[in-house]
């Protein structure tokens, strides 16, 4: 069982980790300093939006 349960294991903090990353990678306000808060804006409108 413990061979079956160590992938999924590593699959799922995988997943939750690139969702944990794409959530936080527009908000930051790195981007917005050093872009125009225009693009970093939008992004964050079409995944509210889309719900991905």
């Amino acid at each position: 069982m413990q061979f079956c349960v160590k992938p999924f294991a590593l699959w799922l903090g995988v997943c939750l980790w690139a969702m944990a990353a794409s959530a936080q990678v527009p908000p930051p306000p790195k981007v917005a300093g050093g872009k125009p808060s225009q693009n970093p804006h939008n992004k964050i409108k079409r995944w509210q939006l889309g719900g991905n």
